[in-house]
């Protein structure tokens, strides 16, 4: 029989009333002392590590290169659009030879209503890596029967020229000179001639194919194709070398979580979470698997 002193406390009646009782001795039945309970509980802490969305298709061609910046404001499609300070605007549903226009914009009804004074607005490029990835995706799935491609995307993509990343614009004697890059690829930089003029800058993107560039022009607001000449490689080994040393590995510390081509080779994608690799990894069909790179 355990004997001990209890402190005073609030106790509850079974009518619900509370009511205080003071300090008294308490005798308890057994040999084992009464411990007073701890109000601290543990838990086990148990680490949450999301599993990420396995990349899906592309639904455009041209979304390999470009982010669709917009959806139609009739049928909600994710399409490429541009527009300037002058209130012209389209919509594409590919960018690039022959520039399809999206059927639902591409009326004189609804050209009627574009108001004047929408912001310059075009297609965004990919980050470095992401834009390797999303290439590489792309290309996984063009052996497919349709390769989650949109019809016009599948016709499109049968005669699609190549991207290019404009580096630099300057004004030559007649025309302009342009330093051009294969886009999303370490390849040296290109110079080329051209006796035309389109308003083009930094960071753009054109489309070459056998002594032709396409773009779009913002001045006109329109798709050109224009001819230009070869005049040789650029001198950009600094950049090179830094874009090979950030490849050897790993991407840029400053990447973002997102999927990006396998390091080890045995998949199309694996996941990195903004630190490191995880061991999500994906064959580039929308499917998610699990292969530890250890």
């Amino acid at each position: 029989m355990t004997t001990y002193r209890r402190r005073g406390h609030w106790r509850r009646s079974p009518g619900g009333g509370r009511h205080w009782v003071g300090a008294h001795d308490v005798t308890r039945a057994g040999s084992t002392p009464w411990r007073r309970p701890s109000s601290a509980r543990s838990y086990r802490a148990v680490a949450y590590v999301p599993v990420p969305r396995a990349p899906q298709p592309p639904r455009s061609f041209s979304a390999r290169w470009l982010r669709p910046n917009a959806r139609c404001p009739v049928c909600g499609a994710l399409v490429f659009f541009y527009a300037n300070e002058h209130g012209s605007r389209v919509f594409f549903d590919e960018v690039g030879p022959p520039w399809p226009k999206h059927p639902c914009t591409d009326t004189a009804a609804y050209r009627a209503q574009s108001a004047a004074g929408v912001p310059r607005s075009s297609p965004t490029r990919y980050g470095f890596f992401e834009g390797r990835s999303a290439a590489q995706h792309a290309t996984s799935l063009d052996g497919r029967a349709d390769g989650g491609l949109t019809l016009v995307g599948r016709s499109y993509g049968a005669t699609a020229w190549s991207p290019y990343l404009v580096l630099m614009v300057e004004a030559a004697q007649t025309g302009m000179r342009l330093t051009l890059r294969r886009l999303y690829t370490l390849e040296a930089a290109t110079v080329w001639t051209t006796t035309s003029t389109v308003a083009l800058a930094g960071g753009d993107v054109v489309f070459l194919r056998a002594g032709q560039m396409s773009c779009f022009d913002m001045g006109r607001h329109e798709a050109v194709t224009l001819p230009v000449s070869f005049a040789g490689t650029a001198n950009t080994t600094g950049v090179l070398s830094r874009l090979r040393e950030l490849l050897a590995g790993r991407p840029a510390t400053s990447a973002p979580a997102n999927w990006y081509a396998d390091p080890t080779g045995r998949h199309v994608y694996r996941y990195w979470n903004g630190s490191r690799w995880t061991e999500h990894v994906s064959p580039g069909n929308g499917s998610l698997n699990v292969d530890p790179l250890q």
